[in-house]
């Protein structure tokens, strides 16, 4: 059994993460951190294995992205990736 807190620690324990370009770095470092704290992983590049993508408030700034038309086409080829806000993390 884990403790309450090395159950938290763990709630992104095998899960990937892509962040938004939208994101300025001190953003990008804050969520980081908090995807790292919870044993999760951060990926610069959105590829078929990532599970999240999370992406700004401001939606229509991520929509216009590369990063966003990427996961669009992966999505349609059979990928699960979730899209998210922010604030999810």
């Amino acid at each position: 059994f884990y403790t309450k807190n090395e159950k938290e620690k763990k709630i992104f324990q095998g899960i990937q993460f892509c962040l938004a370009d939208q994101f300025g770095f001190s953003k990008k470092a804050e969520l980081g951190k908090k995807i790292k704290a919870n044993n999760g992983t951060v990926s610069f590049m959105l590829s078929k294995t990532v599970d999240f993508f999370v992406v700004g408030q401001d939606e229509g700034s991520s929509e216009k992205s590369f990063k966003m038309k990427n996961c669009k086409k992966y999505r349609e080829e059979g990928s699960n990736i979730m899209v998210v806000p922010d604030t999810f993390i």
